[in-house]
């Protein structure tokens, strides 16, 4: 059974919980909670009884170390009620199954365990000691499948539907936080199917969002509830959580001069690595990503890609960020009609992005840097970010405004103008 969702994100419509139900029934009875004020929770992942209004807790829901792919590779071997799981050393692509979902999922800021748990709600794909065909591949996630309509062909495939299911939940769950949300934390919305739904958390919001039914008993969120508190349990037996260390990334250390403020971000949710554990530091950062970092940090009103840029299309990973940002005045296109999303946005680019986002007045330019003169675009909300310590300096006295700035150098300069705390995990 399937039904359309009010919530679109790269107009990736989601299947819905289709798969087949666990044994045990423990359906509720009637259209609201049962257990009222008296429900506690026996976990802190995933309640042990089901409740319709806290499917999972946000900190399962985000924590991206909760288990890794040597863990999943394990748990792969003995999956509740089917044994080994085809994707025990399956490889797609030429790149380990296990790896790809934990990549795909950190990416965003999210557990692993949470794309995995939703694999099997959606196809029965991780329950299965048999490869799936093609076509449960292509649409492994329900991701960019709307009801009664073909899946966009741009989504489908393995790594493709683990892209999308990421990047939506996670844009459902900050939706949640930011208080936009169609189903949001403590504000009560109604099933398709007629069940009273208040969230208790985040991640219960984003769950229901991606998916607005609770079929007790046989499919829904009580199966997404069912699957996961099976699932989590069999989990911890065997999961590998990362080891303490003092750097999330590989390639930012505790040395690093970027590595508090990127800890930060990462921390606050603002923004994640390029994959394989790394933030990569010295590369730069497109515009396509400035825009959904800022959209992350300010939360403007959400609103649908309206395709004022032909340069971005509705499915175009950020292009809801986009949108969003354009509509609060917050950025602008690099030409007519255009928004250069993968074009790398310079140090003076982003001075501008930032003292928008920021609401920072541009003041009388004063000379500050050699480089930038007062005739010059941006010199007045350079100089007016220059008291937070924003981009800094280039060199003594000077700005390089033209120069592409660099994803460490965009991380101190978020973590300045907004305030974020450097983070030091082993301090």
């Amino acid at each position: 059974m399937r039904a359309p969702l009010a919530f679109v994100v790269m107009l990736a419509s989601c299947f819905l919980a289709c798969a087949a139900p666990m044994p045990e029934d423990t359906s509720v009875p009637g259209r609201s909670e049962t257990s009222g004020d008296d429900f506690v929770l026996k976990s802190s992942d995933v309640p042990s009884a089901f409740s319709q209004n806290e499917i999972m807790s946000d900190a399962f829901f985000t924590d991206v170390d909760w288990i890794d792919a040597e863990g999943l590779r394990a748990f792969f071997a003995q999956v509740p009620g089917t044994g080994r799981s085809w994707l025990r050393g399956a490889t797609i692509d030429g790149r380990d199954a296990a790896a790809l979902i934990v990549e795909a999922a950190r990416n965003e800021g999210l557990n692993p365990a949470v794309l995995t748990i939703r694999m099997q709600v959606e196809a029965s794909a991780v329950g299965s000691a048999s490869r799936p065909g093609a076509g449960t591949l292509s649409a492994l996630m329900g991701c960019g499948c709307p009801d009664g309509r073909a899946c966009d062909a741009r989504f489908a495939g393995f790594r493709a539907q683990l892209r999308c299911a990421a990047q939506t939940f996670r844009a459902l769950y900050d939706d949640s936080k930011s208080g936009t949300g169609l189903w949001r934390l403590g504000r009560t919305s109604t099933s398709l199917d007629g069940f009273s739904i208040t969230p208790r958390t985040h991640a219960t919001a984003a769950h229901y969002a991606y998916t607005p039914w609770v079929l007790p008993g046989r499919g829904g969120n009580w199966l997404a509830w069912r699957v996961a508190r099976d699932y989590v349990a069999a989990m911890r037996a065997v999961r590998v959580p990362s080891a303490p260390t003092c750097a999330t990334f590989a390639d930012v250390g505790p040395d690093h001069p970027a590595h508090g403020a990127i800890e930060a971000g990462v921390a606050a949710g603002y923004w994640s690595g390029c994959g394989n554990d790394l933030f990569c530091p010295g590369d730069g950062l497109t515009r396509a990503a400035a825009a959904v970092i800022l959209a992350r940090i300010v939360a403007p009103r959400r609103v649908s890609p309206d395709g004022r840029f032909i340069d971005v299309s509705p499915g175009h990973w950020a292009a809801g960020a986009i949108a969003s940002l354009a509509a609060a005045g917050i950025i602008s296109g690099c030409g007519t009609d255009k928004f250069c999303p993968d074009q790398r946005v310079t140090r003076a680019e982003l001075a501008a992005l930032l003292a928008r986002a920021s609401r920072t007045s541009p003041i009388s330019p004063r000379g500050l840097y050699e480089d930038l003169p007062a005739s010059h675009w941006a010199a007045g909300v350079v100089e007016a970010l220059a008291p937070t310590g924003g981009l800094g300096t280039c060199a003594p006295g000077r700005f390089c405004p033209d120069s592409a700035v660099s994803r460490a150098q965009a991380a101190l300069a978020f973590a300045r103008v907004f305030g974020l705390s450097n983070v030091e995990p082993c301090r």
